[in-house]
């Protein structure tokens, strides 16, 4: 917030700005937050899935083609995300 707030009183033809005015408009925007981990799969899906794989347990796959385009990332994501307000 502080280095808003120097940025803004430190152009030129510009009245200076208090700190309190800027601090609350920048506070209306949004947040800076680390994202919370969330299960990928619930247990009601988890459930479902296994229920879904029992059903083709003595399926035929010889003549299924396989495609996978999943994306997946090994480490867990530290950066923090910008988050409207009402965006929760």
């Amino acid at each position: 917030m502080r280095q808003i707030w120097n940025k803004l009183n430190s152009i030129k033809n510009l009245s200076r700005i208090s700190y309190g005015p800027v601090d609350k408009y920048v506070k209306s925007l949004g947040k800076f937050v680390k994202p919370t981990p969330k299960p990928i799969v619930s247990e009601k899906n988890k459930q479902k899935r296994i229920a879904y794989c029992h059903s083709f347990r003595d399926f035929n796959f010889h003549k299924v083609l396989f495609s996978d385009e999943s994306s997946f990332q090994l480490n867990a994501n530290t950066l923090k995300v910008f988050m409207k307000k009402g965006d929760s």
